[in-house]
């Protein structure tokens, strides 16, 4: 949905607003490694421990901040416009409002990414703090996360028929979510990943296809 401007917006703060954060000879900058003379490898570690510390909780970092802002009413035209220059896209920052006022801190475990908490978001508390801790201890990924989840969650059906019924919709379930994972890992591999990626969300496409005509198979002997 559009906004009308006004001129009085302004982006929160400059990237340039950020100083470096040093490490004896070693300096993480803007988009940069910045090195002055000979760096010893106790500092060339910290800086790597301090990139690791920044990646795995900015996003949650985030959500929280986009959490808190959405109670200051004097801050709306400002974070209006952060999404107005495209800087984040409503959407995302449903996202992270969703996750952080869904997610409290103290059921969050380090270790995780932001989309591994996205996806206990909607569970009940207890509930979270156990799959959050499945996915640490067995080193799921979230989309694989999300799949144990969702089996964990089906209905059993002890009857016959609706028995058959709800097996195979598990199965066009997890073949249609396996091509999904597999179009959203192509943008992020080179070309040579890419072509095997999308060789998986193909096959698992065509494995969908022929659940799904199954299905049709046993609704047209039900009539």
């Amino acid at each position: 949905m559009s906004r009308a401007k006004t001129p009085d917006r302004a982006i929160l703060l400059s990237p340039n607003a950020m100083p470096p954060i040093r490490f004896g000879a070693l300096a993480l900058s803007e988009g940069r490694l910045d090195i002055s003379g000979k760096p010893d490898f106790d500092d060339f570690a910290r800086a790597l421990a301090c990139a690791d510390y920044l990646e795995d909780n900015a996003p949650l970092w985030k959500a929280d901040l986009f959490a808190y802002a959405e109670t200051r009413l004097d801050w709306k035209d400002r974070i209006d416009a952060l999404i107005d220059a495209g800087t984040y896209t409503e959407a995302t920052v449903k996202q992270y409002r969703y996750v952080s006022t869904n997610v409290a801190p103290d059921r969050r475990l380090p270790g995780l990414s932001f989309s591994h908490h996205a996806e206990v978001a909607s569970l009940p508390a207890s509930e979270q703090v156990e799959w959050l801790t499945t996915a640490k201890t067995e080193h799921l990924s979230a989309s694989e996360l999300r799949r144990k989840i969702r089996r964990a969650k089906r209905v059993t059906i002890l009857s016959g028929q609706a028995s058959a019924y709800q097996e195979i919709y598990s199965k066009i379930a997890d073949a249609a979510y396996a091509a999904s994972d597999a179009c959203k890992a192509i943008v992020q591999q080179d070309a040579a990943h890419a072509e095997e990626q999308i060789r998986v969300a193909r096959e698992q496409l065509m494995t969908c296809a022929e659940h799904v005509q199954t299905l049709r198979g046993m609704n047209g002997k039900q009539q």
